[in-house]
């Protein structure tokens, strides 16, 4: 890993998202003002001649990047698990990574100088509280008569899924809760059907802030849960709670904003066309927002 004692912006692009990161980097060094260097990481040759030469022409300040500089195996890391990757590799020590299906309000170097990312030098942003573990009188009967398999129908509603999620998550911790341990996920503690609703998700990836030097092992972990992603991925959606675990894992502070993630309806006044609702994240008012259902 190599390290400096620059702060830039990282994100990876894929061509599929060429559309969004063009509005977005123009925002962000247009309207917005922003004056960090970014990243672009690809894995492999993802964008066309003709999208890198659009994406070039926005700001000078863009460095091109790729998997294939650091692993031959760019399979094994085209998808989530690239952001991870991509955090290791940074040639900014302090990197804020953002997804390229997604576009900011403000500008996105402000989110250096709050308070929680100054005093643990990690900030992570919460997902949509809406998205839970529920089990209702049936499938608990069922769990503890034992007649219903594992991984059957929606995992999520299966008890048996739940019980392997717990036990992979304190296996990682080493069967030790940590004091900063969220209170969110406390039921990863609590043996037995849970009596009612509990969170499912914790943290959102779409926007992320590391000081690298001062997580070296978190990030270690980091990238090993995410290079582990046919394994962790089974337990968890995607990258998203391999951050905060892995600063557990490594016994490293993190800051999670106390605002949730919510949902706002779209007026295209951005010009897209959305067939869901857009979800957004709050710093000091909106900061970023993701594209999901976009069409």
């Amino acid at each position: 890993m190599s390290t400096n004692l620059s702060r830039g912006l990282v994100t990876s692009i894929p061509e599929r998202y060429v559309q969004f990161a063009l509005f977005n980097l123009k925002k962000i060094y247009s309207d917005l003002g922003c004056q960090l260097p970014i990243e672009i990481w690809e894995v492999g040759n993802e964008l066309s001649a003709e999208s890198k030469q659009k994406i070039s022409a926005i700001t000078d300040k863009i460095i091109w990047r790729n998997v294939s500089e650091f692993t031959p195996d760019l399979a094994h890391w085209k998808g989530f698990q690239v952001k991870a990757f991509i955090v290791a590799n940074s040639s900014f020590n302090e990197v804020l990574l953002f997804d390229a299906d997604g576009i900011f309000h403000q500008n996105p170097e402000n989110l250096f100088s709050d308070a929680g990312y100054q005093e643990t030098g990690f900030y992570l942003f919460r997902d949509l509280k809406r998205w839970v573990f529920e089990f209702n009188w049936y499938d608990k009967l069922m769990y503890q008569l034992g007649l219903r398999k594992p991984f059957k129908g929606n995992k999520f509603r299966n008890y048996a899924f739940y019980q392997q999620r717990q036990n992979w998550l304190r296996r990682c911790l080493n069967n030790q809760k940590p004091s900063n341990f969220p209170i969110e996920w406390d039921y990863i503690w609590k043996d037995g059907i849970p009596t009612e609703p509990v969170i499912e998700t914790y943290v959102d990836s779409g926007v992320v802030a590391i000081n690298r030097s001062k997580h070296p092992q978190a990030i270690k972990c980091l990238y090993e849960l995410n290079n582990n992603h046919p394994d962790t991925y089974k337990y968890v959606w995607g990258d998203k709670e391999t951050f905060w675990i892995s600063a557990l894992m490594a016994k490293e502070p993190f800051t999670v904003n106390p605002q949730w993630a919510y949902e706002e309806a779209s007026d295209n006044s951005e010009g897209w066309k959305t067939k869901k609702d857009l979800i957004c994240q709050a710093w000091n008012g909106k900061l970023f927002f993701t594209q999901k259902g976009v069409v």
